[in-house]
């Protein structure tokens, strides 16, 4: 404790008091003299871990009763720092909260983490928005510390050594539907597929534009225009169910309904060939609720990310007609990138 001691923990905002040793130790007191000794060292240390931490990120919101709460140290607040920088560089968020458990400051600094909690009030993505809020749970998080921060300052730089499994949970409500190109383009394929399986129409189909999506009930309803073989446009409304099946591996896209026209003189075009759309998400995602209602959406799904390419000896045999890697999307969207082993 001496005066370089003393100007480095009074510049972190550390009490003098936490830095006397203990007064006197005599033969007998030995050993309580040494937990003493080890007690103030504790209580410094984590005076300036706390005020670190105080200094580095806003102060946080406790977490939920069910989270395991880390311990307040600097491993843990650097990861924490980091971890905010680099969902913030990415993306909008508003009411981002972290929490992370890690087996040890060892582990966390080499950036193995047991699990991550992140919540948010808003979350703004490029092609997608979560403005009643969400949860993100990331386990068994594994990556290279240094080749993260290569990867925020150059971009690219693989980082992640393991797979990890994501769980997210978050609500979509009508204005996030709107805005959402993902659920546009998901649209613009399912409507291609409902319109090319319908009967009862005389019109020869050339295009498909789906222009808006929103939520009426509990259905997904999707508007838009279809181009003829007569240079014509005639405006359309499709509307679906939706719901899971195999275990939450299949997305079925149920009861389609078109209506051409709409308006005083609207056709309702009977579905001939099909009344379920089903879709295989593969074996590395699976959707554990998939609610529309009240005019929302709410979904809790989970998925591996995995930074290495698949290896398959045979294709799997197809459980349904139409397959989507939802795995390997949320890989691609992440930015992690296959590596070579």
């Amino acid at each position: 404790t001496g005066p370089a001691a003393m100007a480095a923990m009074s510049l972190w905002g550390v009490p003098r008091s936490a830095l006397r040793a203990p007064p006197e130790v005599d033969a007998q007191g030995s050993s309580s003299a040494r937990a003493r000794a080890r007690g103030a060292t504790v209580g410094v240390a984590a005076a300036v871990a706390t005020r670190l931490g105080a200094s580095l990120l806003p102060l946080q919101d406790p977490p939920p009763a069910d989270r395991p709460r880390s311990r307040i140290n600097l491993a843990t607040a650097f990861f924490k720092m980091l971890l905010r920088f680099f969902i913030l560089l990415r993306w909008r968020v508003k009411g981002l909260r972290v929490e992370m458990l890690a087996d040890s400051n060892r582990q966390a600094l080499r950036g193995t983490l047991r699990s991550v909690f992140l919540s948010f009030d808003k979350l703004q993505l490029a092609r997608a928005q979560f403005t009643s809020g969400g949860v993100i749970e990331i386990a068994g998080l594994d990556l290279t510390l240094r080749s993260l921060i290569r990867h925020l300052i150059r971009g690219r730089v693989r980082f992640l050594k393991r797979p990890f499994e994501l769980y997210v949970q978050g609500d979509m409500n009508r204005d996030d539907v709107a805005n959402s190109w993902w659920i546009r383009n998901i649209a613009q394929r399912v409507v291609n597929i409902i319109m090319t399986r319908a009967g009862g129409t005389d019109l020869t189909i050339m295009t498909v534009s789906v222009r808006a999506a929103s939520v009426v009930a509990d259905r997904l309803v999707f508007s838009g225009v279809i181009g003829t073989a007569l240079s014509t446009s005639v405006p359309f409304v499709v509307s679906i169910g939706l719901s899971v099946a195999g275990s939450g591996h299949i997305l079925c896209v149920t009861d389609p309904e078109i209506v051409l026209n709409p308006g005083p003189l609207q056709v309702v075009v009977p579905i001939v060939t099909i009344r379920q759309l089903e879709v295989d998400l593969g074996d590395n995602a699976r959707v554990e609720q998939l609610l529309v209602t009240n005019s929302m959406i709410r979904i809790r799904a989970r998925t591996l990310v995995s930074p290495y390419p698949k290896f398959l000896v045979a294709d799997p045999a197809p459980r349904c007609m139409f397959s989507y890697d939802l795995a390997d999307f949320v890989g691609r969207f992440l930015g992690v990138r296959p590596q070579l082993t």
